[in-house]
C-alpha cells in the first residue's frame, strides 16, 4: 500500500474559496514547500523515492508529475528559491551546512561550509 496522495488547491486569499486543484498527487512524505517568485514552480523535499534521504525536487504546476529531482543523497531539507527565482537553497542535514543549486540541477555550492558541529538548518535569502 502506497503513501496517501494529497491534492494542493489554488485558494481566495480573502474568502477562503477553493479556486482549482493545483497539483493532484502530492504525498504525506513530500514536505518543506516552496513557491517560485512568479508562482509558477513548487520546490519541496521528498524521501518518496524508498531511500531515507530526503531529496529536493521542482515541479512545473503547468505539467505535474514528479518533476526533477535536484539533489540526492544528502538528507536535503527546507528549500527556498532565489528572488530571481533561478537558484534553490536548501538545508543539507548530513552535514549541517546550507547549499545553492541552480534550478536545473547544476551548480551544486556549499555556501556555509561548517563542521558536522554546525546548526545550519533554516536557509534565508538576504538583500
Amino acid at each position: 500500500m502506497g503513501d496517501p496522495l494529497l491534492p494542493i488547491f489554488k485558494m481566495d486569499y480573502l474568502s477562503h474559496e477553493q479556486l482549482d486543484i493545483i497539483y493532484q498527487n502530492f504525498a504525506e512524505n513530500e514536505v518543506d514547500l516552496a513557491w517560485s517568485p512568479d508562482s509558477s514552480k513548487l520546490a519541496f523535499a521528498s524521501d518518496k523515492g524508498g531511500s531515507s534521504a530526503w531529496v529536493i525536487h521542482v515541479i512545473d504546476i503547468n505539467s505535474p508529475g514528479m518533476g526533477n529531482q535536484l539533489t540526492s543523497g544528502g538528507n536535503d531539507v527546507n528549500p527556498l528559491w532565489s528572488p530571481d527565482g533561478n537558484k534553490i537553497i536548501f538545508a543539507r542535514l548530513t552535514d549541517r551546512n546550507i547549499y545553492s543549486i541552480d534550478i536545473d540541477g547544476t551548480n551544486l555550492v556549499n555556501l556555509t561550509k561548517t563542521s558536522s558541529a554546525g546548526v545550519n538548518t533554516e536557509p534565508v535569502w538576504v538583500k
